[in-house]
């Protein structure tokens, strides 16, 4: 693969992610701008922009009074070691403030050195045969979309490309004798570790690299990223963090038993979508598509190991040796990802050497079919593999990054368009909403309407404000009764009391409830929680999950300090109270209904 082959493709690569720059700000970014300008309920360190619920129980509490679920975990801890992309993060925002275009053409900018690093390694790692293939595979992963439009989670991206680049210097050391390679790839892996936890994946191929080839002085080679990795966990741990007491993400450490218990299923659901790309985030979204995709993935696995050895013997023997190894860093890569929250995302590492095995396939098959060999099986294959790792995939890259940046467009007009306005300070409570945007709502409002720090630091004191304007953009904080994916059903029982219950499954249904309490976290009838404002009390449950909940509050629901806000009529409108006795449904929502109303 010439060098003008590759800046083509990584061009290509670029061009297909452009709509991203167009994306604007989103969920966590609202959230980390918050807290570098001082008014976020949860103030953190310019360094540390990634501790989204601290071990600090107090501060837990006052984010509950200010807008958090009631249902938090008692021990729930979500807190990612990334100093490098939070400060970042702060970069950008030293620079450019509140504009996000600039974010935008930041992320990209790591994006293409990504790519171009990618290429690099595979015109010198890579099959020759497979190398072309193979690095337009990885350009063309759909799977790219959200870490670069996305701008907090460009972390991945930042990792990746940091630790890949240390790993073409140890390369060129091992193979070409450069000695500068033997020093620069440890502080290079470090600082792909600072970056985000997918470093961790990306450092798998330098150990893969190693084992296979076993060339001499080889553990003596291994020895410094041994104690890197070793010395990262131990500051991980010591830090606090990562997550615990979540059922979206995995605690291999504090919770064994129950990693190990998750572990085969997210494994095949991360292989099928590594070889086929398979919907794994619809998995996370549809607990119905779990078991179908599960088994794909199974069987994805299944024809690999029988298929991937006979192909190898088919290859030269350097060549078959280059897929083994970066067979090898794939494992490692697709194995350190499964503790994150189900999605494509996850395999951003995997993807490098999951291409070439995709690759390694595809020419196999092509070679069997232009020998006349198994045919119909062939045929099979290259339909199977070529259809979504190229074709659809073609399509799904710049399809689903349009996508993501017209949802963030929606999420900002549902936040600008929501009836909170007021003639006093209030505190804005969505009863019921399948989606993690009634946490971000009053800060993503704030943002729109161009409310200044000044303005907002005194609200996430708790100290109030007097706004301009008739919008008081929920001084008392937010709320939110329900995140669960269900139909729901609200009685009003007393004049500052109302119930809240599922006719079908239970209030802890879906995907964002599970983020903040997994499933092995009963809270069940009778548990009471209590908060600044009101007390949510469990009446009815099912196998330790709530189905029907008791919420009062500290005035009456009719008080205009409350403003209650259901999703009807593609937005958030004021909900006003039924007397005594009445009731309201409200249906299940839709995928996607909410951002793309």
């Amino acid at each position: 693969m010439r060098s003008r082959t590759t800046l083509v493709v990584v061009a290509l690569g670029v061009a297909l992610v452009l709509p991203s720059l167009w994306a604007g700000f989103f969920a966590d970014d609202y959230l980390q701008i918050g807290q570098l300008e001082g008014w976020s309920a949860n103030p953190v360190s310019p360094v540390d922009l990634y501790a989204f619920v601290p071990r600090d129980r107090a501060r837990v509490a006052a984010l509950i009074d200010l807008g958090a679920p009631y249902f938090l975990a008692p021990n729930l801890e979500l807190r990612f070691l990334r100093p490098l992309s939070s400060a970042l993060m702060a970069l950008d925002h030293a620079l450019w403030g509140r504009r996000p275009l600039p974010y935008h053409v930041h992320t990209l900018l790591w994006y293409a050195a990504l790519l171009a690093v990618v290429g690099a390694l595979f015109r010198r790692a890579a099959p020759r045969s497979l190398a072309l293939l193979a690095f337009l595979i990885f350009c063309l992963d759909d799977g790219h979309a959200l870490s670069v439009t996305f701008i907090a989670a460009r972390n991945a991206v930042v990792a990746c490309a940091l630790v890949w680049l240390g790993l073409g210097a140890h390369l060129r050391w091992r193979i070409h004798g450069w000695r500068p390679g033997a020093w620069l790839a440890p502080p290079l892996g470090a600082l792909g570790l600072a970056a985000g936890e997918m470093g961790l994946g990306a450092l798998a191929y330098l150990v893969a690299w190693e084992i296979c080839e076993r060339r001499p002085g080889w553990r003596r080679a291994l020895a410094p990223t041994a104690l890197l990795v070793a010395g990262y966990l131990v500051v991980y741990r010591l830090v606090g963090a990562g997550a615990r007491g979540s059922g979206a993400y995995l605690d291999p450490f504090g919770d064994p038993l129950g990693f190990l218990a998750e572990l085969p299923a997210r494994l095949l659901l991360l292989f099928g979508n590594l070889i086929l790309r398979t919907p794994i985030d619809s998995a996370f979204f549809n607990d119905w598509l779990r078991a179908p995709l599960v088994a794909v993935g199974g069987a994805a696995a299944v024809v690999v190991a029988l298929w991937l050895p006979r192909a190898l013997r088919r290859l030269p023997p350097d060549e078959a040796a280059r897929v083994r190894w970066l067979g090898l860093g794939a494992a490692g890569a697709l194995l350190a990802g499964t503790p994150g929250t189900l999605g494509d995302r996850l395999l951003f590492a995997a993807g490098l050497g999951g291409s070439v095995v995709v690759a390694a396939l595809l020419r196999d098959a092509w070679q069997l079919l232009r020998a006349r060999r198994a045919r119909l099986l062939a045929a099979i294959a290259l339909v199977s593999l070529g259809l979504p790792n190229l074709v659809i995939a073609a399509v799904a890259l710049p399809g689903k990054t349009v996508f993501f940046a017209k949802m963030f467009d929606g999420y900002r007009r549902l936040a600008r368009e929501a009836e909170i306005a007021g003639p006093v300070p209030a505190r804005a409570v969505v009863v019921a909403l399948d989606d993690l945007f009634p946490l971000q709502l009053l800060a993503v409002r704030a943002l729109e309407q161009g409310r200044t720090p000044e303005e907002l630091r005194p609200i996430a004191r708790g100290e109030g404000a007097t706004l301009g304007g008739p919008d008081r953009l929920g001084e008392l904080g937010s709320g939110i009764l329900s995140m669960a994916s269900a139909a729901h059903r609200l009685r009003r029982t007393a004049a500052d009391t109302l119930e809240l219950s599922t006719p079908e499954g239970t209030l802890l249904d879906g995907a964002w409830p599970s983020v903040f309490r997994a499933r092995s976290l009963p809270l069940p009838r009778g548990a009471v929680v209590r908060t600044s404002y009101m007390t949510a009390t469990v009446l009815d449950d099912r196998a330790g999950r709530p189905t029907r909940v008791s919420f009062q509050f500290t005035r009456p629901l009719d008080d205009p300090s409350l403003i209650f806000l259901a999703f009807r009529d593609g937005g958030l409108r004021r909900l006003a109270m039924p007397p005594v006795g009445g009731e309201i449904a409200f249906p299940r929502l839709k995928p996607f209904e909410v951002a793309m109303h």
